[in-house]
């Protein structure tokens, strides 16, 4: 009994190491021999190391398509960042099919996705075009523009307040900074403009302080020390840090206080 025992296993050992690793698999575990048949079938190909999923391991695994129930290679299924091998669980057939499928149901919405994608990427590449035929166009036809925006304001006079309030809250800096930088174009100012972050810099540099009145922790304004106006420029080295009520005093004059400064 034993020796007939011996000669069984042997001869068991002798045929299981023959065999491919995907059948080895399905010889040691008969409940997955339907998956087993079933993938090698939908492969098409011979058994072949590391080309089945489940049943094989290496570089060149594959995955069950959650659509068709198919085994595919990594080749084969559609590119995604949320799995680690880099692959979806959906193989580009059916992906392709659930598209077109998607697309019948509802083609406007699509469409109107597709040209959001492009047209962002356009934007994002012909910038400086774009900006530069959007001037071109106002400057031809600056009146018909103003026109068109007096009727539309006029006929949403609650809508366009509403927006220009919840504007100046979501981004107040800027909207301060557009209306200067307009005013100064509107003077037709030459050179730059300054920046918050340097008119901070500058309140730092003179302690937070009026130059004016001497006033210490109080808002403080940018004021322009020799007023806007050609040749004069909307840069730092044009700008002195005043309370609010000493640069309503000093209106469009020429006075310098930085010189008083200790």
């Amino acid at each position: 009994m034993i020796v007939d025992y011996l000669f069984i296993n042997i001869g068991i050992f002798m045929v299981y190491s023959v065999l491919p690793q995907a059948l080895r698999k399905a010889f040691l575990f008969p409940s997955d021999a339907r998956q087993f048949v079933l993938a090698s079938g939908a492969c098409g190909k011979e058994l072949e190391t590391n080309k089945l999923t489940g049943f094989c391991t290496g570089d060149n695994m594959g995955k069950r398509c959650r659509t068709c129930g198919v085994v595919k290679e990594l080749d084969e299924l559609v590119k995604s960042k949320k799995f680690r091998d880099g692959r979806d669980t959906q193989c580009k057939i059916c992906n392709r099919l659930e598209q077109r499928n998607r697309y019948a149901k509802n083609p406007n919405c699509i469409d109107k996705f597709l040209k959001s994608v492009y047209d962002k990427a356009y934007h994002a590449s012909h910038r400086k075009e774009r900006n530069k035929r959007n001037r071109n166009y106002y400057q031809n036809n600056r009146e018909e523009i103003r026109i068109a925006q007096k009727e539309r304001y006029a006929n949403n006079v609650e809508a366009e307040r509403a927006r220009s309030r919840q504007k100046y809250q979501n981004n107040p800096e800027a909207y301060k900074r557009y209306w200067r930088e307009r005013r100064a174009r509107q003077l037709s100012v030459e050179g730059g403009h300054y920046t918050e972050k340097e008119f901070k810099k500058l309140c730092e540099y003179y302690d937070n302080t009026c130059l004016c009145c001497g006033s210490v922790g109080v808002p403080l304004q940018a004021d322009h020390v020799i007023p806007l106006g050609p040749p004069h420029s909307d840069e730092i080295t044009n700008i002195q840090p005043l309370c609010g009520t000493c640069n309503k005093k000093k209106a469009s004059k020429h006075i310098d206080y930085r010189i008083c400064y200790k």
